[in-house]
């Protein structure tokens, strides 16, 4: 809320303790509601491990991406939940733009993946592990890509989709905005630690770059882009 304070929006006043955390109104006149959330490391068999204990200065472990990733699905359908019982009671209408903000400090190792696709991105696109095809005569790599993973197992069994911006069941998702700030070290300036990721399939489009700040992710064709202060990678 100080971030788009800052950046000029103007936030609508709470009329009672129901619905989402924050109302902005856009430009176009739109209204523009953040359901907020901030999951921790969860609980059970799926639950994300912390970090080792050791009295050495390395410590060698493997990154659970897939806990990680499940922690956030979860969230987003959490906040889905929610959003049906908004619509339900006539809070929020199909001309609304709707956002997830996910604070994802709490969950451990939940930085950048080692390919550089944040695992927000990886939970709700099917993008898998980074492959690279090595010629071994040559000593070269000749192929790159990324795995395409649809889904992700629980240790119950249960498959847990990572495809809800291709899923037209959550069109009315305009985008998500994702931050590991946390409250005793926030960056320099408001805003710069947003990743925020447009759904290409939403009812309601917002400009990838309404925030005006942090870094941003969308689709065009089967091709991933972001940009950072509006420089092209």
């Amino acid at each position: 809320a100080c971030t788009f304070i800052e950046s000029g929006f103007d936030l609508v006043p709470h009329k009672n303790s129901f619905g989402p955390d924050i109302q902005i109104i856009l430009k176009d006149k739109r209204k523009l509601w953040i359901e907020a959330t901030a999951p921790d490391e969860g609980t059970g068999e799926d639950a994300v491990p912390g970090y080792p204990k050791t009295n050495d200065r390395i410590a060698w472990i493997r990154v659970p991406e897939e806990n990680i990733i499940l922690r956030l699905t979860n969230s987003i359908a959490t906040k889905c939940q929610r959003y049906n019982q908004y619509a339900s009671r006539g809070l929020i209408s199909t001309e609304d733009v709707f956002v997830i903000a996910l604070n994802g400090f709490n969950i451990p190792h939940n930085s950048t993946s080692i390919d550089d696709i944040p695992y927000i991105v990886k939970a709700i696109f099917p993008f898998g592990n980074l492959t690279e095809v090595i010629d071994f005569n040559e000593n070269k790599i000749i192929d790159e890509y990324y795995e395409y993973r649809p889904n992700i197992n629980k240790k119950s069994g249960a498959s847990v989709s990572t495809m809800t911006f291709h899923d037209p069941a959550f069109s009315f998702i305009s985008g998500i905005i994702h931050s590991r700030a946390e409250l005793w070290n926030l960056p320099k300036s408001l805003g710069s630690d947003f990743i925020f990721i447009q759904n290409p399939i939403a009812n309601q489009i917002v400009d990838k770059d309404w925030i005006g700040r942090g870094k941003y992710y969308w689709v065009e064709g089967d091709k991933l882009r972001s940009c950072k202060h509006f420089d092209i990678e």
